[in-house]
């Protein structure tokens, strides 16, 4: 059996975050002008600021003065007045909405203040946003599982959502979701899982223009209008898709080992003494994810952004641009990263059993908010990319 690998164009289309779990503030990050009268966020490195002010004799007594007496104002001020270019790890643009909360909490404690932004993953001593392959991978699985459930005979499916039913009264959705993956996949153990024959690279984007820095809200939808929920305060990096202004694209590749789809029996069940498994193809993968992805947006978009203000005007064109990459035999969409939102990372919505908090023993209603970015007054889901099979 050959081993076929597909060269594939990404193309974020939003913004894209996939996190390292670190937060960073006011003493990791300055947001500077530049002579063009641009602003842009640098994180910098401190260590590399004073690894560089001690090779060059400078004077430190600032420095040690303000880390004695703990006052992180006064530290923060050091940093910011001593970087350089050699400092500088990385750059990334920045929304007017996030530069104006940045004037505002710039003059306060850089521990206590909310200026505290979650970064995005890049390879070490890299300025280069990575999309790794098994977020691309999460996400195809997720797309095939539901195709093959979805294809299911109606006694098949009915058999299994009453099973389900069950285990999720008991409280045991979780095993018996694993159990369900084996079942469509015809697998028993992990060595098995025909996913094992599906390799994807880690995708590199360039650094210039494709990074920006911005602040995410929680919304709900009523009434034809966008409200926005003042509690949740989050700023983030993330990869700058088309539709706010970046130039990201990127190619990775998908290798597909057709051996690791067979088993070798035990018995003498066929002449070959191989079981074929269940095999995924490139086009098992490009159905799949365009099925499961774009019915997924579409429930979204009616439920949260259909008729409602000018808020969400460029999700109109994410809409579009989803809908003519799905239909296109040689695309694919796919939604990767942080805050993609539950419907579309586990089982549909018969099979989905989502865990959220619980208040007073009653558990909080699921899917009545969406996070999104915002771009500068326009709000826009984050995680959505193109997929296009180059060769």
């Amino acid at each position: 059996m050959a081993k076929k690998t597909y060269k594939i164009k990404i193309d974020p289309l939003t913004g894209v975050h996939i996190g390292t779990g670190e937060e960073l503030t006011f003493l990791d990050y300055k947001v500077i002008k530049t002579n063009s009268g641009n602003k842009v966020y640098v994180k910098f490195s401190s260590d590399q600021i004073l690894s560089r002010l001690i090779d060059e004799g400078r004077d430190l007594s600032a420095f040690y003065a303000a880390s004695d007496n703990r006052n992180m104002k006064a530290v923060q001020n050091f940093f910011h007045k001593n970087i350089g270019k050699k400092d500088i790890e990385y750059p990334c643009d920045v929304t007017s909405s996030f530069y104006d909360l940045y004037e505002k909490n710039k003059t306060k404690d850089p521990i206590e203040n909310a200026a505290r932004v979650l970064q995005m993953y890049r390879p070490a001593d890299s300025k280069h946003p990575v999309i790794p392959g098994s977020s691309l991978k999460g996400a195809i699985r997720t797309a095939v599982l539901n195709n093959i459930l979805c294809n299911l005979n109606d006694d098949e499916y009915d058999r299994e959502f009453d099973i389900f039913e069950k285990e999720k009264n008991k409280n045991n959705s979780d095993k018996y979701e694993k159990k369900l993956q084996q079942k469509i996949l015809k697998y028993c153990n992990e060595k098995d899982d025909p996913f094992r024959s599906v390799s994807i690279a880690d995708t590199s984007f360039e650094a210039k223009n494709t990074q920006l820095v911005g602040l995410l809200k929680n919304i709900s939808s009523s009434n034809n209008v966008i409200k926005s929920i003042p509690k949740l305060q989050i700023q983030a990096e993330i990869i700058r898709g088309c539709l706010i202004g970046g130039s990201a694209e990127a190619e990775t590749s998908i290798s597909i080992d057709e051996s690791l789809t067979q088993s070798k029996l035990t018995g003498n069940n066929n002449k070959n003494g191989f079981e074929i498994k269940t095999r995924i193809s490139m086009t098992d993968i490009a159905k799949a994810c365009n099925h499961f992805f774009w019915n997924e947006f579409e429930a979204e978009y009616n439920k949260f952004y259909k008729d409602v203000d000018e808020s969400v005007d460029i999700i109109v064109h994410l809409k579009k641009q989803l809908e003519e990459a799905s239909k296109d035999t040689n695309s694919f969409i796919v939604r990767v990263g942080r805050w993609s939102q539950v419907e579309f990372v586990t089982f549909e919505d018969n099979f989905r059993d989502p865990k959220v908090p619980q208040t007073r023993a009653q558990k909080r209603a699921c899917g009545t908010t969406r996070t999104v970015f915002d771009y500068d007054g326009q709000y826009l889901p984050l995680g959505w990319c193109k997929c296009t099979v180059i060769n």
